[in-house]
């Protein structure tokens, strides 16, 4: 049975890939927690900064490819593609989600 995404990710991913940087902010909450490359973005100021270097620097889109519950959380696997070396790559995001918001998301492989 295919995993359903909960709405706060759906709409992570269609902004992420719209590009829009106030779409992919408005997803989170205020105290919202981001790990990427091993850096911590805490608050919606520091993810928009994340997100806004993100999408200027590697123009990247995701194509969600799995969907899996693990206790409190939504792992998503994705193809990533956009301009960084060995691109396109399969990564998994990390969604915890609290009164329908991203609470805190972890990248990587």
């Amino acid at each position: 049975m295919k995993q359903v995404m909960p709405k706060p990710i759906q709409n992570y991913f269609v902004e992420s890939n719209s590009h829009n940087i106030y779409g992919v902010v408005s997803c989170f909450a205020e105290d919202a927690v981001v790990l990427d490359e091993k850096k911590i973005y805490k608050g919606t100021a520091a993810i928009s900064r994340w997100n806004e270097r993100l999408s200027l620097r590697y123009r990247t889109t995701s194509k969600v490819l799995d969907v899996n519950q693990a206790d409190d959380l939504t792992i998503v696997k994705a193809q990533v593609s956009g301009k960084f070396p060995g691109s396109p790559t399969v990564l998994k995001f990390k969604f915890q989600i609290q009164d329908g918001k991203i609470s805190k998301l972890e990248c990587g492989d």
